[in-house]
């Protein structure tokens, strides 16, 4: 299944999410695409909706942001 929120992320969108979550202060350092490269993702959940009945409750930043946070806690031990 793929599970996601339903709406197309792009790595730039991501980087930005992350960097504000976890306090980076750099900025994204550009590259020329390597051959299979992915620029945009797009998770379509509707078989998970239809045969678990599963939907998608939390936003890309809040899921980021409980999952960058989820990692902390992992590594404190």
């Amino acid at each position: 299944y793929n599970i996601g929120c339903g709406t197309g992320t792009t790595v730039n969108l991501l980087f930005s999410e992350l960097s504000h979550i976890m306090g980076y202060a750099r900025p994204a350092e550009y590259a020329p695409a390597k051959n299979g490269e992915t620029y945009k993702i797009y998770l379509d959940s509707r078989r998970a909706q239809s045969e678990l009945g599963w939907r998608p409750t939390i936003g890309l930043p809040e899921g980021l942001a409980e999952t960058v946070a989820h990692l902390r806690a992992f590594e404190r031990g």
